[in-house]
Order: C-alpha cells, then sequence, then structure tokens
C-alpha cells in the first residue's frame, strides 16, 4: 500500500496541473485526476486544504466487538493500514483520527454495511441453532413462514452446512 502523504503530494501535483495546465495537457490532467481519486478512494475535500484540515478522532459506536471490528476493517480498508484505533474502557466504541471527508466516508460505508452484517450475523445465529437441533419442537413451518422469513431460514439452511459440528452435551445433562 502506498504511503497516503506520497498520494496525496503525487494527486496535488495532477491538480496543479489541471488548474494551470496549457490545451490537452489541462483536460488530461483532469482525467488523470479523477482516476487516481477514484483509485485511492479520495475525494477533492481530501486535496483542498489537505495540510490544513488536521484529523480529529471520531467514535463509532458499535453494539458489540464484532461491529468494532467491521468498522476497523471498514477503516482499513478505506484509508490503509496506518491507522490507529481507539476503544473507551469497557466500551464497545471504535475511535480512529480520519479528516472530516474520511469521516464522511466512513460513516457512509458502516450505514450500508451495518445492516447487512447484522442480517449476516443472524444468519449465523440461526445456522448454528439449526446445524445442533436448537430450537423448540413446535417450529413454524414453510407454510406459514413470510417469503422474507423463507428467505432467511434458506440462508441459515445453507450457511449450516459449512459450520463444524459440536459435541451435543445431552449426554452429559442426563
Amino acid at each position: 500500500m502506498e504511503d497516503p502523504d506520497n498520494v496525496r503530494a503525487r494527486l496535488l501535483k495532477v491538480l496543479r496541473l489541471a488548474e494551470s495546465g496549457v490545451g490537452g495537457e489541462r483536460e488530461n490532467a483532469a482525467v488523470l485526476l479523477e482516476k487516481l481519486l477514484r483509485k485511492h478512494s479520495m475525494t477533492m475535500a481530501d486535496l483542498d486544504g489537505a495540510k490544513d484540515r488536521p484529523a480529529t478522532r471520531v467514535w463509532f459506536a458499535a453494539s458489540d466487538p464484532d461491529e468494532r471490528t467491521v468498522i476497523s476493517q471498514l477503516a482499513l480498508s478505506l484509508f490503509g493500514v496506518g491507522r490507529k484505533f481507539w476503544r473507551r474502557g469497557n466500551d464497545s466504541d471504535l475511535g480512529v483520527d480520519v479528516t472530516p471527508s474520511e469521516h464522511a466516508a466512513l460513516t457512509i460505508a458502516w450505514e450500508a454495511y451495518r445492516p447487512a452484517f447484522q442480517d449476516a450475523k443472524h444468519a449465523l445465529v440461526l445456522a448454528f441453532c439449526y446445524k445442533h437441533g436448537l430450537f423448540a419442537s413446535e417450529e413454524s413451518n414453510a407454510a406459514t413462514m413470510s417469503p422474507e422469513e423463507q428467505e432467511r431460514a434458506a440462508r441459515a439452511i445453507a450457511l449450516a452446512d459449512v459450520l463444524p459440528v459440536v459435541d451435543s452435551p445431552a449426554r452429559r445433562l442426563k
């Protein structure tokens, strides 16, 4: 992964050329700048006053350590491995030092991934219960389930196939 400061410096040079170049040079630099910004998951806001906008610590609410892990992985995927993360005591929340535009990008990404992560986590719990027969004997059948519940059950059953089996404690409980 490239050093963010080197990337920013290179992008600033291309930006200056796009702003003050001559003829086709200016147009080519603008096209290149757009491609490089996308490649490095950056915006013009990252370049505008980049040195004038220090990173500040922001906190992302996580309901548990698993959510904290997903948030930190999102930050690493967006901004590279040079990030330091913070925790408050026993709290699951995650602190990360970001610029305003990075904060916006991470917030948007977390808003998109959080519900999907919750669905996947729920499917994992259902799959685990299905794999080990941990459900009530009066379980509802497919005829009484909504299409959404049927889809969720189908995902759980598919996921259950790849889960390892846990030795049942039944013989110890008798």
